[in-house]
C-alpha cells in the first residue's frame, strides 16, 4: 500500500470515529462493561457502576493537568482549550502513523510497544491516548505507571497495580467483578515506562504484561519504553513501533503552546522556522530538549551547542528564575540560605547519583530526605543545612526539579537525574573510584547506561578515555593475545549473533538465547559509538553471506538467527574460512580492530608526552 493511500485510510478511520462519537454518548464502553457484569452479578453490580463513573471523572481531571519545564509554577491543560498537546507520529515499517486516536495503531495490533529515547514525549502521548479514548467512549482507558509496581514476585502483581491505579482516584472497586469484566474486551491498558522498572524485575514485569494480554486478548494493550537497555523478547505477541521526532511545524506549534503569548515566544518560533530547527535538529525535534532550548533562550538569549550544556543552562535558568515569571509580585526565598550555588548543585547531584544507580525513579518525601541527609554528611554541609527537609522544599518548590505526583515524588524529567548523576561522577568521584565503580556498572551483564556514559564523556573528555575506555580496551586486547584465531575471537567479543530480516543481514550484540551483554562488548560498543564513523552495510555482500549460510545443511537452513559461536561448526574448513572472511568484511571487524589499536597508541603517545613535559618542568625547577 502506498504512503498516500495509508494517509487516506487513517483519515477515514478518524472520520468514522468522529461520526460514531456524535451518534453515541461517551459512556458506550462503560455501559457495555456494566451490562457484562450485570449478567453475572445482577444488582450487586450497581456499586461497580458508580465506582467506574467516579474513576472516569476523577482520572480525567488528574491526567489533563501537566507541568512543563517551561513553567513549573502551575500545571497546564493537556487537551482542550489552551491545551499544550501536539499531535505526533509513530513509525511502523517505514510508514508514519498519526497518534491522534488509538485506532490508528490498534488496526496493526492490539498489543503494541512504543519505543523512543528520553524526552520524545512518550508519557504525554500515553496521557493523550487516555484522554482521547475516554472522551470517545470506545474503551475504558487505564493508565498504569509501571514504576509503581510492587512485589514483582507475586503472580498478581500487575493485576493488583491495575486495580490500584483505578482505586487511587478515590473509588472502591469490587475486585472480583473488575477481574471478571476484563473478559469484556472493552479496556485499553496503557502501560507507561517499562524502562523505569528496575532491571532485576523488568523481565518478570514483561512476562506479567504478556500473560494478562494473552488471558484477556480482546482488550487493547500499549506499552511505552525507552529503547536503551531494554529488550522486549518476553513480549512475544507485541508489535514494536517507534516514536517519531518532531517535524519543524510540530516543534513550532509546541513552542507556541507551552510559551506565553509575548514577543520572545514569537521571536524564538521565528528563529526555529528560519534557522534553529535545521541547525539543531537533534535538539529541536525532541520535545524535552526543545523546551530546554526555549528556556535558555528566554532567560539568556542564547542556544547551547552541546547536550550537556543544555542541561547545565536549563538548570541555571531554573535555579535563578525563582518566581520571576510571576511579573515581580513576589520572589520565594531559598530555605537553605547558607548554601552557595555550587554547593546546592553538588548536593542535588549527589541525590541524583545515588538514586540513579539505585534505579529509583519515584520517591516518598522520607526517601528523598534520607538521600539528602547522606549527601549533607558526604559533602560536609552540616553547618550549612539544619535539616534535609529544607533542601527538599527548595528543590521541589523553587528549582522545581522534583514534582509532586500525589503521595509520591519524581524528577521533573528523568534525564535531569541522568545528567546530574554524570555531573557528580565527573566532579566528585576519583580516578581510582571511577575505574572500579564504572567497570562494575558495565559488567552487570546488561546493556550499558548509554545516555549516562555519553554525558560523562562530554563532561570529562580525556579523563573518561583513561578511566573507562582505555582500561576496558586494554582488557579486550589482552584477551586476544596468544589466541590461535584473534579475528574470530574479536568477532565473538564484539557480537553475539547474526540475524536475517527481509533478506537483510544484521549483526546482534545479543540474541534470543543470550540476552546478557558482557563487559568487553559494552566497551567495544561504547568506543564504536564515540570514535567510529557511521558504517553502511553492503547489501550485495550481505545477500551473498545469507545465501552461503542457507546452503549449510540442517542447523543453518531454517534459522533466522545464528550465534557467532555456532559458525565454528561450519564444514568443510574451506567453506567456513570463506564465510568468515566475508563476515569480517561485512562487519568491518579488521577496520574496527585497527581503529582500536591506533586509538590506544595515540593514548599512549599523549601519556608519554605528558610524562616527558612533567620531567622537563621538574628539571627547570631545579635550575
Amino acid at each position: 500500500m502506498s504512503g498516500a493511500n495509508d494517509k487516506v485510510s487513517f483519515v477515514e478511520i478518524e472520520q468514522n470515529v468522529m461520526k460514531k462519537t456524535a451518534e453515541n454518548v461517551s459512556e458506550r464502553a462503560l455501559n457495555a462493561i456494566l451490562n457484562f457484569i450485570k449478567n453475572k452479578y445482577g444488582k450487586a453490580s450497581v456499586a461497580t457502576g458508580s465506582a467506574f463513573r467516579a474513576y472516569l471523572r476523577n482520572s480525567e481531571i488528574r491526567y489533563n493537568k501537566v507541568k512543563t519545564l517551561a513553567d513549573l509554577s502551575e500545571p497546564r491543560v493537556l487537551e482542550g482549550t489552551d491545551g499544550i498537546y501536539v499531535d505526533v507520529f509513530v513509525k511502523y515499517k517505514k510508514k508514519k502513523i498519526p497518534m491522534t486516536i488509538v485506532d490508528n495503531v490498534m488496526k496493526i495490533s492490539n498489543n503494541i510497544v512504543i519505543t523512543g529515547s528520553g524526552g520524545t514525549g512518550k508519557s504525554m502521548m500515553m496521557r493523550h491516548l487516555f484522554l482521547n479514548t475516554h472522551h470517545r467512549g470506545e474503551y475504558i482507558p487505564v493508565l498504569v505507571e509501571l514504576r509503581k509496581i510492587g512485589d514483582i514476585k507475586e503472580e498478581n502483581a500487575l493485576f493488583n497495580l491495575i486495580h490500584y491505579c483505578i482505586e487511587s482516584f478515590d473509588v472502591k472497586l469490587n475486585q472480583e467483578q473488575f477481574e471478571y469484566s476484563l473478559r469484556s474486551g472493552k479496556y485499553l491498558f496503557l502501560f507507561d515506562g517499562l524502562d523505569e522498572v528496575k532491571e532485576e524485575y523488568r523481565e518478570k514485569a514483561m512476562q506479567l504484561i504478556q500473560e494478562i494480554s494473552k488471558k484477556y486478548p480482546d482488550n487493547g494493550y500499549i506499552v511505552s519504553s525507552r529503547e536503551e537497555g531494554v529488550s522486549f523478547h518476553e513480549l512475544e505477541t507485541y508489535t514494536l513501533l517507534k516514536a517519531c521526532p518532531l517535524e519543524k511545524n510540530q516543534a513550532i506549534e509546541l513552542v507556541k503552546k507551552i510559551g506565553k503569548n509575548d514577543e520572545k515566544i514569537f521571536e524564538f518560533a521565528n528563529l526555529l522556522e528560519c534557522e534553529l530547527y535545521d541547525k539543531h535538529e537533534d535538539f529541536a525535534s525532541n520535545p524535552l530538549l526543545l523546551t530546554m532550548m526555549y528556556i535558555t533562550f528566554i532567560d539568556n538569549n542564547m542556544i547551547p551547542e552541546h547536550l550537556t550544556n543544555f542541561y547545565d543552562s536549563a538548570y541555571d535558568a531554573l535555579y535563578k528564575r525563582h518566581d520571576a515569571n510571576k511579573e515581580g509580585l513576589f520572589n520565594r526565598e531559598y530555605k537553605c540560605k547558607k548554601v552557595g550555588e555550587r554547593e546546592f548543585k553538588d548536593l542535588f547531584a549527589y541525590f541524583c547519583f545515588q538514586s540513579y544507580f539505585s534505579q529509583q525513579y519515584e520517591f516518598s518525601k522520607e526517601e528523598i530526605c534520607k538521600y539528602i541527609e547522606r549527601g549533607i554528611k558526604r559533602l560536609n554541609l552540616v553547618s550549612s543545612i539544619d535539616r534535609p527537609e529544607l533542601f527538599f522544599d527548595d528543590i521541589k518548590d523553587i528549582v522545581c526539579l522534583i514534582v509532586d505526583e500525589g503521595n509520591k515524588y519524581k524528577f521533573a524529567h528523568r534525564s535531569f537525574q541522568t545528567y546530574f548523576a554524570a555531573y557528580y561522577t565527573a566532579t566528585h568521584v576519583t580516578d581510582e573510584q571511577q575505574k572500579i565503580f564504572l567497570k562494575k556498572e558495565m559488567d552487570k551483564r546488561h546493556l550499558f547506561r548509554e545516555d549516562f556514559f555519553h554525558m560523562l564523556y562530554r563532561l570529562e573528555g580525556e579523563r573518561f578515555n583513561i578511566n573507562v575506555l582505555e582500561t576496558g580496551l586494554e582488557d579486550v586486547l589482552n584477551n586476544l593475545k596468544n589466541n590461535d584465531s584473534p579475528q574470530f575471537a574479536f568477532f565473538k567479543t564484539a557480537y553475539q549473533s547474526l540475524s536475517v530480516h527481509n533478506n537483510i543481514l544484521y549483526r546482534g550484540i545479543n540474541s534470543a538465547e543470550h540476552m546478557d551483554i558482557p563487559y568487553e562488548r559494552n566497551i567495544i560498543l561504547l568506543f564504536d559509538e564515540l570514535y567510529c564513523v557511521e558504517r553502511h552495510q553492503d547489501k550485495v555482500l550481505g545477500e551473498k553471506i545469507i545465501m552461503l549460510l542457507k546452503e549449510q545443511h540442517g542447523f543453518f537452513r531454517e534459522k533466522n538467527e545464528i550465534e557467532i559461536e555456532d559458525l565454528a561448526r561450519i564444514e568443510p574448513e574451506s567453506k567456513k574460512s570463506e564465510i568468515l572472511k566475508l563476515l569480517y568484511e561485512y562487519c568491518e571487524v579488521d577496520s574496527l580492530l585497527e581503529r582500536i589499536g591506533r586509538w590506544m597508541s595515540e593514548q599512549k603517545r599523549k601519556r608519554d608526552s605528558i610524562t616527558e613535559n612533567s620531567a622537563k618542568d621538574e628539571m627547570l625547577l631545579l635550575l
